[in-house]
């Protein structure tokens, strides 16, 4: 059992961490919300200046993106639409949702592309959630592993070069994907996101027997990373404060970690579970499976003495 939790009470979320996280997540929203207003701002004012009716934003060839948005065609799926196909979705938002509309055609133009752009907002906070838990992981890993002396190197998410970690380098957690260190000389590598072999989905945290350094091509290191044998933990990290959505999250991670074990069960995989809110029934389920065994760790993500147990239980595996 980790040393850092006496029974399944300590996992749950207070009301003051579940507080203080959707605080967060609504600055964040609402600084990555403006933009999409400084838009719809500049729209309503390029048509009342170039349109006197709803037909002639089919003149606005410039601003054609806006209005397909407008239409309730997303970026992505206006990247599948031929010119000719977003131009009918744009003749349909005309003919049937702005000309019935009479004198306030203009407003339910902008409303319609903030409808649309509120789609895309939410799917960008979805991402960014996940983004701060794992950067708040990756920072309590990098402590860890100055607080234990261990020198580390760590990889840029987009370039995929690893670099040496330094003391003073802050803010490298905003680009990080992976972690290397080595503890009585054994390699140890941990990345973020990755589909391991024999599974179909990705798995947010992976722990593996294996050194980054030694490969020449970031090539051969995707190919070591198909090696089943040099895989040590899996662990799931679940960002969100939303505590209606706490225990499906909970049987998502559950029920990947039935298929993980049956894949690799001839091996000694530790798993693990990461959670920023923890419910009481979710806490007790939890604790069941670090007392069966089924779980070899987990930690709430807003304790920071349980995050810091996790990663000096993970430093030491």
């Amino acid at each position: 059992m980790p040393p850092f939790l006496k029974d399944a009470s300590d996992l749950v979320t207070s009301r003051e961490a579940t507080r203080a996280g959707f605080i967060e997540v609504v600055i964040e929203k609402n600084r990555r919300a403006t933009p999409h207003l400084d838009v719809a701002r500049a729209l309503r004012s390029l048509v009342l200046e170039k349109c006197k009716t709803p037909g002639d934003v089919l003149t606005l060839d410039a601003h054609e993106k806006a209005l397909v948005v407008a239409a309730g065609v997303s970026d992505k799926a206006a990247s599948h639409l031929a010119k000719e196909d977003r131009r009918e979705a744009v003749r349909v938002l005309v003919s049937q949702f702005l000309e019935p509309q009479g004198e306030k055609w203009v407003d339910e133009l902008v409303y319609r592309f903030l409808l649309t752009r509120g789609d895309t907002l939410g799917g960008e906070m979805r991402n960014v959630i996940g983004a701060l838990g794992q950067r708040k992981l990756a920072r309590a890993l990098m402590v860890e592993l100055r607080l234990s002396e261990l020198p580390y190197h760590w990889q840029h998410t987009k370039l995929k070069k690893w670099s040496v970690g330094e003391s003073q380098s802050a803010g490298i957690e905003n680009a990080l994907n992976g972690l290397f260190w080595k503890r009585n000389n054994a390699p140890r590598t941990l990345l973020f996101n990755l589909k391991p072999p024999g599974y179909t989905k990705n798995i947010d945290l992976c722990l593996a027997a294996l050194d980054p350094t030694t490969f020449k091509t970031a090539k051969a290191f995707r190919a070591a990373l198909k090696q089943p044998e040099i895989y040590l933990a899996f662990g799931e990290l679940k960002s969100g404060f939303d505590p209606a959505a706490a225990d499906e999250r909970w049987k998502t991670w559950r029920g990947a970690v039935e298929r993980i074990r049956d894949k690799y069960k001839d091996s000694n995989l530790a798993t693990f579970f990461v959670g920023a809110t923890i419910v009481p029934n979710m806490a007790q389920e939890i604790w069941t499976q670090l007392q069966n065994g089924t779980l070899s760790s987990a930690a709430n993500l807003t304790d920071e003495m349980q995050l810091a147990g996790l990663c000096r239980w993970l430093v030491r595996l």
